[in-house]
């Protein structure tokens, strides 16, 4: 599962509200984002269980050029995905590793 592939990265703007008056997130596709999908380690689905929950999780591994931030939002796997965390990668010095996690809404 590490292969190096583009995906659709949309970055979070202002949240609004819909008719009801319930906050909503608006996103904005943003760019195609070649990256590195890797199977998040035990270890690091217990350090982030509370943001994780039930929720599949995922980590990529992206360029240090591309603008990834907390928040965003990745379509792959017919699924959207949020990043959540920004992780150390400590042996790439040219790369930056992200957890996601499974969004329930589009």
């Amino acid at each position: 599962m590490q292969v190096w592939r583009a995906r659709d990265l949309c970055h979070s703007y202002t949240p609004g509200e819909d008719t009801s008056g319930h906050p909503t997130e608006n996103y904005a596709f943003f760019a195609n984002v070649a990256l590195n999908i890797i199977r998040p380690s035990a270890t690091t689905l217990q350090l982030f269980a509370d943001v994780i929950g039930s929720q599949r999780a995922i980590m990529i591994r992206v360029m240090k050029t591309q603008d990834v931030k907390q928040g965003d939002r990745f379509v792959y796997d017919t699924l959207n995905w949020r990043v959540q965390a920004l992780m150390d990668a400590e042996s790439y010095t040219f790369t930056k590793e992200y957890l996601l996690s499974v969004v329930a809404y589009g």
